[in-house]
């Protein structure tokens, strides 16, 4: 018998390349928030703000998370276009439920069970409930548009990437998991290796705030992981499609860029702040390493650009 969202997918008529708009758009407009407004965002949503250092990480990490998302938005931009492989893109939009999906499930699990941090409760809560429903929509639509493109799905036995630029691939996603695994996993451990002794200070002057930290870090190390299962899922669409690798190497390497420009601020940060930044080379050197091999091996890429008619 056909399911619920079978029979409504023909009368629903949202195309994959409307579904990844709308991921697109979504994807922007927080990502913008984070990077750009987090205060205003913070008292869009009545949360809790913060002083001192506790305010200044907090609004870091709201960078961190809001280039997270960034990435994603940046992949459905390309992803998108009446250019892209079809198949593809329908495997885009399979990916981007699973993004909303785990969002949704993720934060509806901690608001339902009351373990929202203290600064995402109480007047928050009402924002948080409405982001879960937009977060729900969204997911809908990206399953329509799936359903609407056929209901391509990956070869699971091809998820290694393969073909043109393969290499440089492989080394974003490496790079960007080790980054993905310690936010998500590691959280408290991975930001101590980063600026020791700086949480301690911050948990006995505005322990909320370290609170709150935990959660954006967490949530921005979920979204790197999501961003590269995304990617291996849409270059396992048709394994080995020159389009669609380049398409992907390319939109990586926008949100690396990006990444570099955000690096150069924490020289900012420390003069500012006097913290301490053992792993400020270390993150340099790995994270250049793999934008200069992106950047060369994209640049190198025999293409032809052509006049539209």
């Amino acid at each position: 018998a056909p399911s619920y969202f079978t029979s409504i997918t023909p009368k629903m008529a949202i195309t994959a390349e409307t579904a990844c708009k709308v991921s697109q758009i979504f994807n922007l407009l927080f990502a913008i928030g984070m990077m750009f407004f987090p205060t205003k965002m913070m008292e869009g949503y009545k949360a809790g703000t913060f002083k001192g250092d506790g305010n200044t990480f907090f609004l870091f990490t709201m960078g961190i998370f809001g280039l997270s998302i960034m990435g994603n938005m940046v992949s459905n931009a390309t992803m998108r276009l009446p250019s892209a492989s079809k198949k593809a893109q329908g495997v885009q939009c399979l990916a981007n439920f699973m993004y909303w999906t785990m969002f949704l499930l993720s934060d509806g699990s901690k608001a339902v069970s009351g373990s929202m941090p203290k600064a995402f409760s109480g007047e928050a809560l009402p924002q948080i409930y409405a982001n879960l429903v937009l977060f729900a929509v969204i997911a809908v639509v990206q399953f329509l548009g799936w359903k609407s493109a056929g209901s391509p799905t990956p070869d699971t036995s091809k998820l290694v990437p393969s073909g043109a630029l393969k290499t440089t691939l492989i080394a974003n996603f490496v790079n960007l998991g080790f980054f993905g695994i310690g936010c998500k996993f590691f959280t408290a451990p991975f930001i101590d290796m980063y600026i020791p002794g700086v949480v301690a200070g911050i948990n006995k002057g505005s322990p909320d705030a370290m609170e709150a930290i935990y959660l954006i870090m967490s949530n921005a190390g979920m979204c790197m992981l999501m961003n590269i299962v995304s990617a291996l899922m849409v270059l396992a669409a048709e394994p080995g499609n020159a389009d669609t690798n380049y398409r992907i190497q390319r939109a990586w390497l926008y949100t690396n860029f990006v990444y570099l420009g955000m690096l150069s601020r924490e020289n900012v940060v420390a003069a500012a702040t006097g913290w301490p930044q053992p792993m400020f080379v270390a993150t340099f050197v790995q994270s250049f390493a793999v934008t200069f091999f992106s950047a060369s091996a994209l640049g190198a890429y025999p293409i032809k650009v052509t006049k539209s008619a």
